[in-house]
């Protein structure tokens, strides 16, 4: 039965990102968007080559994933540009999209799949992210007759897919789209469906959103309601695919923004607050088998599972989506901790910036390791694209989360800015009738001194809100020198009227702590991890140390800041053992980076103890 949605009611978000050029980031975002683009974005023909998917239709003879490739890189392009405002990119997105609408047939399908096998394997799949790519596209794009094309387009490509599954006469129920994972690749195609209600105001558009939520979104369980009710945790799920999972909750987010029923606002919360407590690691992914939801904050002491691929970037960036639209809806700046972890850590470390070519040279990495082993396990998702081309799911959605990075650090709500990041660089919010400028002198997070210069238009009485994460123990600020009370994972707030040449000075905690395994829920295990701010600490073998010795117990101990003498890296620390000789750990993203043995990392280390 139709549900008639008053397109006006759309619960908005309480925390909204800037507009495109209103920032521009230094230090590791800089390098890494530089790297992106020319190896991914600006790459000769790359966009050619995508688009050529939906007129080859590879995928219908081995139920292959060709079809993600396109949606996935748009999505993080269009991130990465309201992030830089490059207009090179722009251009280049432009006509990304011009060759994706040549490539819709007479039906309006875009399709990586021949009709004679669509609807089956990762179809849904692919036309999902189709839709999700073009979406993204028209939050940038500044061409109205553009918008008007590609908005026809998605309706052409949506209304087949209403016309063909679904419960009436002669369609295919979504559960029979395909035969893996209880369908939950093929029920994820939720959300670009309410994006598209939202666009278009067509019921049946929101129509076919209820049917995939009122259907449970796999065929094994309802998994919605499920966790609506918050008593298993998501690797107690009869599917456990953490991906895809949680993608079909970004979705179910957006639906709650619609309908504004509570259960399905419930139901995403506690996902992602079973998912932080139960599957999150130490660098801020989860999945220690491949990439499904298995305990890893437990299994990540599992010796077996250590020797594998496990930690999917995928997984990483959907996980840093999904917290960040959580944060976006409800102001919690808990899901900023958790984005800040993941993106600092597991994704930085999946960027290949060393240029290895052991995972096929590709810009991002699949897997991430945490004990005694390599970068570069393999290639996730790999399919190849024609007789010499190749990608992957991996590489196509790491941009993504660069993305992600760079926006969550400075946001804005309706009382002024919102800070939760302090990278080098600068941010402009508008507020009122003044704009006013943010300047971090700052080389976040490699140190936690930050100084915030304030240049406005006019004087602007607003309220900025600045992080206090988590992890600092101690910390300052003040405004022109007056001190504000700070406390650990919350918001310093101040309200007053700024003006140029007002000064925020921010003092946090950086120094190094020592983690153990029951902070992760696992007793018994000795082992020990450390951490410098939000930055985790790893062992690499270029180091030259013995990677299997054990460390002194952390009880006592004063790390120390030397200068790394094997590779570059963000911090190089001493941590000095009983013997009197010192152990060399860097941080976790610029470790592993050969992506073979020479290189080999681990994060968790074994501790000597009286009786072993």
């Amino acid at each position: 039965m139709s549900i008639t949605i008053n397109k006006q009611a759309v619960l908005p978000n309480k925390i909204q990102p800037l507009s495109v050029g209103a920032m521009q980031w230094q230090g590791d975002f800089a390098r890494v968007t530089d790297l992106i683009m020319r190896r991914q974005f600006m790459r000769d023909r790359w966009w050619t080559i995508l688009t050529e998917q939906f007129s080859q239709r590879l995928d219908g003879h081995n139920n292959g994933w060709r079809g993600e490739y396109w949606g996935k890189l748009m999505r993080g392009a269009c991130l990465v540009y309201t992030a830089t405002a490059d207009e090179e990119l722009y251009a280049t997105l432009v006509q990304a999209v011009e060759l994706l609408l040549k490539r819709q047939d007479d039906e309006g399908r875009i399709s990586s799949y021949n009709k004679e096998h669509e609807f089956n394997g990762w179809d849904m799949w692919g036309r999902k992210y189709v839709m999700l790519g073009c979406e993204y596209f028209l939050e940038i794009c500044r061409d109205d007759e553009l918008k008007e094309r590609v908005i026809a387009a998605l309706m052409r490509h949506a209304d087949y897919i209403v016309d063909h599954i679904g419960d009436g006469e002669g369609k295919k129920s979504i559960f029979e789209t395909s035969m893996i994972w209880g369908c939950v690749n093929s029920s994820s195609i939720l959300e670009p469906f309410v994006r598209l209600y939202n666009l278009t105001g067509e019921q049946r558009y929101f129509d076919f959103a209820t049917y995939i939520v009122e259907a449970g979104g796999s065929a094994d369980e309802n998994v919605f309601e499920k966790a609506a009710l918050g008593e298993v945790y998501p690797y107690q799920f009869k599917v456990t695919k953490a991906y895809e999972m949680m993608s079909c909750f970004e979705g179910l987010l957006e639906y709650y923004r619609v309908t504004g029923e509570e259960k399905w606002k419930t139901a995403v919360l506690n996902l992602v607050d079973m998912v932080a407590e139960s599957e999150i690691t130490i660098v801020g992914c989860g999945g220690c088998t491949h990439e499904l939801f298995d305990h890893s904050a437990v299994e990540q002491f599992n010796m077996e599972k250590a020797t594998g691929p496990m930690l999917e970037t995928c997984v990483t960036v959907t996980w840093m989506k999904l917290c960040w639209r959580a944060y976006c809806l409800t102001g919690d700046c808990r899901y900023v901790d958790y984005v800040e972890r993941a993106y600092f850590n597991a994704m930085l470390g999946a960027v290949n910036t060393e240029n290895s070519p052991e995972n096929g040279g590709l810009t991002f990495d699949s897997y991430s390791p945490l004990i005694h082993s390599t970068r570069g396990k393999g290639i996730g998702g790999l399919q190849n694209l024609n007789w010499l081309y190749f990608s992957g799911c991996c590489d196509s959605i790491g941009a993504c989360g660069i993305g992600i990075g760079a926006l969550f650090a400075v946001m804005q709500d309706e009382d002024g800015a919102v800070v939760n990041t302090y990278m080098p660089g600068e941010a402009t919010v508008v507020h009122g009738d003044a704009s006013v400028t943010l300047r971090f002198d700052s080389v976040y997070p490699k140190a936690g001194d930050i100084r915030v210069a304030v240049t406005a238009s006019a004087p602007c009485e607003m309220t900025m809100k600045f992080r206090i994460p988590k992890f600092s123990a101690t910390s300052a600020l003040t405004v022109n020198g007056e001190a504000f009370p700070c406390a650990a994972g919350e918001y310093t707030a101040i309200t007053r009227v700024w003006k140029t040449g007002d000064v925020v000075e921010v003092a946090l905690d950086m120094s190094v702590r020592a983690i153990t395994p029951a902070a992760y829920g696992a007793e018994g295990v000795d082992m020990v991890a450390y951490e410098a701010g939000p930055l985790v600490l790893a062992r690499d073998a270029r180091f030259g140390d013995d990677m299997d010795c054990k460390l002194s117990p952390a009880a006592v101990f004063e790390a120390k800041a030397v200068e790394n003498p094997a590779f570059h890296s963000n911090v190089c620390y001493a941590i000095p053992q009983a013997d009197g000789t010192a152990v060399l750990l860097a941080d976790y993203a610029s470790c592993g980076k050969t992506m073979n043995e020479a290189s080999m990392t681990t994060v968790w280390m074994q501790v000597e103890t009286e009786n072993k």
